[in-house]
Order: structure tokens, then sequence, then C-alpha cells
């Protein structure tokens, strides 16, 4: 593990410089002791591939401290450790054809399949959330299941609807509100990702897991309106 100070107020803790399953389940690890201790001054904990960054009030806590508590909490970690004991799954609709999957021919061309084939293998996996990523609740998933890694857009478009479900080397996404994106976009789900109204506003976190499954244009308009903690699978 890598301790930089990041200004006066930041720590970044890094395990690897690329993703890897033991960084990343040392990132939540660290992640998840730091939320347990709950300190004074610690503002927020941010989880990501291989990395964990926190912020805190130097007022009331200083890097110097963090360094030696999170060197301290690493010593304790554990490989075999199970860290997924309360993971939950949520099946997630989504409709596939040219009007919502803008890229899908352009992915099936580059994959060297058929359009059906991308659909038949995205949807024969449960994805794990790695992270949660910006503007807003964004999962970053792992890998589909295909033969080689689709490339991004040459020219990122300026606006992409929320519920795009998207593709980017060997990763997978949702995009939670409207926003410019440069991933490729395959399909797109009805659900609502995130509720401002309630707190945390996304019921999923790192380690959990999506499943998605295609629909028809008429099933599609009868998941409008429902949320993601809808899609939740109970006893998963």
């Amino acid at each position: 593990m890598t301790i930089s100070n990041c200004g006066d107020s930041g720590i970044l803790a890094e395990f690897s410089l690329e993703f890897t399953e033991l960084a990343w389940k040392k990132t939540l690890y660290l992640s998840s002791c730091l939320k347990r201790v709950a300190l004074p001054g610690i503002l927020s904990i941010i989880p990501a591939y291989a990395s964990v960054f926190v912020q805190y009030n130097c007022l009331q806590i200083s890097g110097t401290q963090l360094k030696v508590l999170m060197e301290e909490m690493m010593n304790h970690f554990e490989e075999s450790e199970d860290l997924f004991t309360d993971t939950q799954l949520f099946r997630v609709p989504v409709l596939f054809n040219e009007e919502a999957g803008k890229d899908l021919t352009l992915v099936a061309e580059e994959l060297g399949i058929t359009q059906e084939q991308v659909v038949a293998l995205f949807c024969s996996k449960k994805y794990t959330v790695i992270c949660i990523a910006s503007p807003a609740g964004v999962p970053l998933l792992d890998s589909p299941p295909f033969s080689k890694k689709v490339s991004r857009l040459k020219t990122p478009r300026t606006h992409v609807p929320s519920g795009s479900i998207a593709l980017s080397a060997n990763q997978a996404n949702v995009y939670t509100l409207d926003s410019p994106g440069g991933w490729k976009i395959i399909g797109r789900t009805p659900i609502s990702f995130i509720d401002l109204t309630q707190m945390p506003p996304i019921p999923y976190k790192p380690g959990d897991s999506i499943e998605f499954f295609p629909v028809s244009e008429e099933d599609y308009e009868k998941y409008k309106g429902k949320s993601m903690e809808e899609m939740k699978v109970n006893g998963a």
C-alpha cells in the first residue's frame, strides 16, 4: 500500500496501478474499516478500483494520524476473508433495439457476432459493482463475457439518455442521469437508479450484483417509474 497526501485535507491509499481482484478487495476492506470507526474529522471515504481517497478536516485529524490508522487496519487484512456477506442482487430490464441501443450494430460488427448474440452474451452473467462513479451513482461493472474489448466512441456524445447501458474496453456501466459520454450504448433500462429523496440515494454498493434481462417495447413501458430498490431480489 502506498499512501500519498493530496493537499492538506486529502489522503490517497493505493494498492495497485491497475485493477486486480486482490487490490479491489483491499480497497473495499480499508474503506469498510474506515467507515466503521467513524472518526471525527473524516468527511468522506471514496473507494475506487484499487485505491481509497479520504477527505478530512485537518483541524480535527491529521494526515499522519490517518496514515498510521490505515496501516494498522491493513495489518489485519486477510485475503481469504469474506467481504461480501451482505451483498444484494438486482435484476434490471433492458430494451435492446436500434433506438435504445444506438451502438448495438457497431458493437456486433466489432465483436464479429450478431446483435442477438451480443444481447444473449451480455445478459448471460451477473455483473459485480466494482465502484460507484460520477456524475451520480453510476455503477461501474466488471467485464462482459465477450471475446475482446469494446472500443470507445471516437467522438463522445454530448448527450446520453439516463438508463443507457454502455460498454467500453472490458467494462459495462449504466448512465444514471442524462449526461455526456463516450461509451458505446447497446440498450436502455426504464428503471430509475437514483432517488435523491432517499438516503443513501442509491440502494447498491460495491460488491453487489446486477443481472440484466431483455424486454419488449411493451414491457419497457410497464417498468417505467419503477426504482432500483424495487428490482432487488429478496433472498439472493
